[in-house]
């Protein structure tokens, strides 16, 4: 969703195969090779915020991010990114929906779902 943009915000839905813990390894990683600063997370409770910078064309993208864990299977994560006046806000609602193929694709969800 972007500040002063008019309309619905775009929503899709993604099921994919995963490990969050390596994806957020490596995001974190690619993002240091890229001269990204980061603030110390920190911790409230089910709350994980963090925020860091990055250098971009023209300027720096600046980016705040909450994860909130709703359990074993389930989180949330909103962020906000501003680049000079443009901000941008994301939401992903991320459900375990069951154990992932031999292939690496999403299994089917159980019956009933």
């Amino acid at each position: 969703m972007v500040a002063g943009a008019r309309g619905k915000p775009a929503s899709a839905s993604v099921r994919q195969c995963g490990d969050p813990n390596k994806e957020i390894r490596d995001k974190l990683a690619q993002m240091k090779e890229k001269g990204c600063q980061f603030a110390p997370m920190s911790r409230e409770g089910n709350h994980y915020r963090s925020t860091f910078t990055c250098p971009v064309k023209g300027g720096s993208l600046t980016m705040s991010e909450v994860i909130t864990v709703k359990g074993d299977s389930s989180y949330q994560d909103a962020n906000e990114s501003r680049f000079g006046k443009q901000v941008t806000h994301t939401t992903i609602v991320a459900t375990r929906v069951g154990e992932c193929s031999p292939t690496g694709a999403a299994a089917a969800p159980p019956p009933g779902r």
